[in-house]
């Protein structure tokens, strides 16, 4: 069973647990790198609240607690597909494959509109790797997939990034 505090013998100050530190510093980056991911703010933060407590759930069993963040985020990032899937199964209208309301506020809407013309693979890998400063080695990690499997997306989506750009020359 998890404890929300423990208490330091020697000075008697309440000291966090590694899992509190742990969302204290990634919580809010998450929900950053998940909307642009998404183009919904208020999905992303539900999804990494959902990841978030499924981790504090497991803390204890996670492998590599130094890579936690991965973890969050690709449960985070299928929750929300999930999540999309359940509302186009549930509606006769189309739902489109990423939100078109409640964009982050930080990001223009040019940004978004190009990476909204992205395939939603080559997006989160753009994501990660070129907005969330990611290495290759963890944006594989984060997504779950080969870093070969990265390295040609991100090719792939820089390519069509640079395309739309020209075309708008």
């Amino acid at each position: 069973m998890h404890t929300s505090t423990d208490t330091d013998a020697g000075t008697g100050l309440v000291v966090t647990t590694p899992f509190e530190r742990f969302y204290a510093n990634e919580r809010d980056r998450l929900v950053r790198l998940l909307a642009m991911d998404l183009g919904d703010v208020h999905l992303a933060a539900e999804a990494v609240d959902v990841a978030m407590a499924r981790a504090w759930g497991r803390w204890d069993g996670l492998t590599d607690q130094h890579d936690a963040g991965g973890w969050v985020y690709r449960v985070a990032r299928n929750w929300a597909t999930s999540w999309f899937r359940r509302r186009r199964r549930r509606s006769d209208a189309p739902v489109p494959e990423t939100a078109v309301h409640d964009r982050p506020p930080s990001h223009s809407a040019h940004l978004r509109e190009h990476l909204d013309a992205l395939s939603a693979d080559h997006r989160a890998v753009v994501v990660l790797r070129v907005l969330g400063g990611c290495s290759t080695e963890e944006t594989a990690r984060r997504l779950g997939i080969p870093s070969g499997t990265v390295q040609s997306r991100l090719s792939r989506a820089l390519d069509n990034l640079r395309t739309m750009l020209e075309d708008e020359r």
